[in-house]
């Protein structure tokens, strides 16, 4: 279990998450906490926009962590090739194919994927969640299973309006963490909104019923309209190692995932989308493909599915690291 917190205003999209990770037994039993570090992020550059992916219910499946499950689910199938609405469905199909396979232990599973889509005619923040439970966003122990996965889709039309979705544990949310989510979605300063997240998972966490399955320990990953991401660690008394989250986008005929690079006690990383944007390692000096991160991203290219006979264009539309200070310091929208 875990809780996730997607907050969406006019001017940020913001994904909250702890990372802590348990292990259950068959009934749903807390038997032992096997990760405090993990991160529950994704930043998908898609068609027709930047979006950020968290994840509630299974964390590890056969070896492999959900977060690079997604990762590779993006490149390897598409998803970053195609409108994000198309994606939605794309993961939707795969998580019902995985869940196929686990037995033996509780189910309930939802991703929450948000970010500014531009339709051509306007940009706006929208929100999926994808789930196999009747009630899609609030997956617990307690929550009957679909046998497949669906879609639920949510836009902010109005300037000024907002929208807070939590998936996990979301009655570690009492009032006062309510209020302060109804304020963050008024606050026009990114870090501010970010602190405010931050408080209510911690709040959360503080409460006795909920301190095993979540810790104070939170990782945010913020965009903006402007193609600007920014994961960012806020570290309790005792910080953990931090990684670098998955990034996976598109560029001439190949799709492209880059992270898990050890970070230490670094605060964050942010990564800006646009024109003339170098990735270190594109030219295999830098990042290596063991997974190590020694020598900066871990990075690895796959072959496109679906637009596999572009030109390169020579101005490439990829993403660069830029230092978090600079980008994203004292940002307003």
């Amino acid at each position: 279990m875990t809780i996730n917190i997607s907050l969406l205003t006019a001017g940020y999209v913001i994904q909250a998450s702890d990372r802590r990770m348990v292990m259950l037994d068959t009934r749903g039993r807390l038997t032992s906490s096997i990760k405090d570090d993990a991160n529950k992020g994704v930043i998908v550059n898609a068609e027709d926009g930047q979006f950020a992916i968290t994840f509630a219910g299974i964390g590890m499946y056969n070896g492999k962590f959900m977060d690079q499950w997604l990762a590779e689910l993006a490149a390897t199938e598409g998803v970053v090739e195609l409108p994000i609405e198309v994606g939605v469905e794309i993961i939707a199909e795969h998580a019902t194919k995985l869940f196929e396979r686990i037995r033996n232990v509780p189910k309930q599973h939802a991703f929450s994927i948000a970010g500014y889509r531009n339709d051509g005619k306007t940009v706006a923040p929208h929100l999926w969640v994808v789930s196999n439970t009747d009630l899609g966003f609030v997956p617990d122990s307690s929550t009957a299973t679909k046998d497949h996965f669906s879609v639920q889709h949510f836009v902010v039309e109005k300037p000024g309006r907002g929208l807070a979705m939590i998936i996990g544990a979301h009655q570690s949310i009492d009032r006062a963490g309510r209020r302060r989510l109804d304020a963050a979605i008024r606050n026009r300063q990114l870090d501010g909104v970010e602190t405010a997240l931050v408080e209510v998972i911690r709040m959360g966490a503080s409460k006795s019923e909920f301190a095993q399955i979540i810790n104070g320990e939170v990782l945010t990953v913020s965009l903006t309209q402007n193609g600007l991401a920014r994961s960012t660690f806020h570290p309790s008394a005792d910080p953990v190692e931090n990684y670098a989250p998955w990034v996976v986008w598109h560029e001439a005929n190949q799709n492209f995932v880059a992270g898990n690079a050890k970070l230490g006690l670094a605060r964050g990383i942010a990564y800006q989308f646009g024109p003339g944007l170098f990735v270190p390692g594109m030219d295999g000096s830098g990042a290596r493909d063991d997974g190590s991160g020694e020598a900066g991203l871990w990075f690895r290219p796959y072959e496109a599915k679906f637009k596999t006979d572009e030109p390169n264009p020579g101005n490439v539309r990829i993403f660069g690291v830029v230092p978090i200070s600079a980008a994203t310091a004292g940002h307003k929208p």
